[in-house]
């Protein structure tokens, strides 16, 4: 049992939580960018902090699983 690890992935997913709950609260828009230069609309742009909360989320779960072993 690693409690660093506990730690990480509790703060991964309370933060991944927060992104898909509110997604501006975490991932900011204008951010979020496409292409080098190009610039998201806002439904792009949700979709992307969406998927960087679930994202955030299964990287807190993989840190909580190795910190239980």
């Amino acid at each position: 049992m690693s409690p660093i690890f506990l730690v990480l992935g509790l703060l991964a997913l309370a933060t991944g939580t927060a992104a898909l709950a509110k997604p501006g609260l975490v991932f900011r828009p204008e951010n979020a960018m496409y292409d080098g230069d190009d610039d998201l609309t806002d439904r792009e742009a949700v979709l992307v902090q969406r998927g960087a909360g679930a994202a955030t989320i299964l990287v807190g779960l993989v840190l909580l699983a190795v910190g239980l072993l």
